[in-house]
């Protein structure tokens, strides 16, 4: 099977800043042509990386249906580039935080 892949941890930190775990050393959007990844990997375990299905993150649009079709927001079927755009255009920082908490770290600002 393809994958293809893009890093967009630099993304992150541009849009969210001190929220992003400290300890993240890569975060990209990793796509077959049946499934969409988010997939970390940390500096203190290089060797390890983390994998979870975007799938769990579903259109609203879409729910009704979902007996139907599947609601979520990361269609395989279109381009990475769409997906990435849709990751880091239409996903809040609570929703990153709800899903992914290992991405979404407690603002150190506002611990001082």
């Amino acid at each position: 099977m393809i994958y293809k892949k893009i890093e967009i941890l630099s993304d992150l930190i541009d849009k969210y800043g001190n929220s992003i775990n400290p300890n993240l050393k890569s975060v990209k959007i990793l796509q077959s042509e049946k499934d969409c990844f988010i997939m970390s990997q940390f500096n203190d375990d290089i060797e390890k990386l983390y994998l979870e299905n975007l799938d769990i993150i579903a259109d609203d649009n879409f729910i009704e249906v979902s007996d139907i079709i599947n609601p979520s927001m990361f269609n395989p079927q279109n381009e990475i580039t769409e997906n990435v755009k849709i990751f880091l255009d239409e996903l809040d920082k609570e929703t990153i935080a709800m899903c992914f908490s290992e991405i979404i770290v407690e603002d150190v600002k506002s611990n001082t």
